[in-house]
């Protein structure tokens, strides 16, 4: 991690999907689900000992796929996971606040809504 005056850095590689481990189906699912929850732990006790910290960012690999039917529910959402309200998705939220105010453009040539950051298939800048 990468702490400022004002900021927090994280990266993370949380755990893969394995597929098959002596025989038996392994998503990593339950620990991946605990390394996102430590990283939450790790971010609220440094926002809570540094009170200049004005926010924290987890970024990195997170192996999450809780959007399509063929990971089969192995991954709870994660931004309800995460216990504090506070947490957001920083590209649907920038996305949000810069949408275009442009109302001559068709809505049929309108792109459509690239996705989660953590989910390469429907966010371009991840190249999935």
């Amino acid at each position: 991690y990468i702490r400022t005056c004002d900021h927090l850095f994280c990266t993370s590689h949380l755990e893969s999907y394995a597929g098959f481990v002596s025989g038996k189906k392994y998503t990593g699912a339950k620990e991946r689900e605990k390394q996102v929850l430590e990283m939450e732990r790790f971010c609220q006790q440094q926002l809570n000992i540094y009170p200049s910290l004005k926010f924290a960012c987890i970024a990195g690999d997170l192996n999450w796929d809780d959007e399509r039917t063929r990971s089969e529910g192995d991954n709870r959402e994660l931004l309800k996971l995460l216990t504090d309200s506070r947490w957001v998705d920083a590209y649907l939220d920038s996305r949000e606040k810069n949408k275009d105010p442009d109302t001559t453009v068709k809505k049929s040539t309108r792109k459509k809504p690239d996705g989660f950051t953590y989910d390469p298939k429907t966010n371009p800048m991840l190249g999935g």
